[in-house]
């Protein structure tokens, strides 16, 4: 695939996230032992990207040394609740979920952004999310993170569009053969900034 050269590009990651991002630590932290990684919500139009990020939070705190409940588990326990998804987890008290889990700290997430955009001499990668780590109902930690990347090019606009469409769609074609998601580089990133300002067992 020929390559198309840049005028400018711009790739940083948002370290701090929005303005709202907070990061608290419960005084009780060598207390936790099992945690339940709740479905994530969604607040975007791409249907498989909360799922990936919260398997990808998942496997981070499996190697940050906790007992983490198995994601087949918790889904099964929170089906015969009446929960399929993660912005149904409202109407469940945690008290309940953490009864019906067996796990005194649950955690809390939603996918904020997840986009792949491509425009003539622009094209934009981006995700952002945010967690929320509960341990017996007292917020033990929360973080909120953002991905982007831009690329602004240069050269003539249809011919850079065509361009940008064959690389989406080779993004895509890829993704799907190897059964990972388009943006999977992105959300492990974002995930492993995340991931940093846990505390390890």
């Amino acid at each position: 695939m020929k390559k198309i050269l840049p005028v400018l590009l711009i790739s940083f990651l948002l370290i701090t996230g929005c303005a709202h991002k907070v990061v608290f630590m419960h005084e009780n932290v060598a207390k936790i032992t099992k945690v339940a990684v709740l479905p994530f919500a969604n607040e975007t139009n791409d249907l498989d990207g909360s799922a990936v990020f919260r398997k990808l939070f998942f496997d981070g705190l499996c190697r940050k040394g906790y007992i983490v409940l198995p994601l087949d588990q918790v889904d099964k326990k929170l089906n015969e609740l009446g929960i399929t998804q993660g912005g149904q987890l409202n109407s469940i008290s945690q008290e309940e979920l953490m009864k019906e889990l067996d796990a005194p700290a649950l955690v809390y997430g939603t996918l904020n952004k997840c986009a792949y955009v491509t425009a003539a001499i622009y094209r934009k990668k981006e995700v952002a999310g945010t967690v929320k780590i509960y341990y017996k109902g007292e917020l033990f930690w929360e973080d909120t993170r953002q991905i982007k990347e831009d690329e602004v090019m240069k050269g003539n606009i249809l011919k850079n569009l065509g361009d940008q469409l064959v690389d989406k769609i080779v993004d895509k074609a890829i993704a799907g053969a190897l059964k990972i998601h388009p943006l999977q580089p992105q959300f492990e990133r974002m995930t492993n900034i995340l991931l940093i300002s846990v505390p390890g067992k």
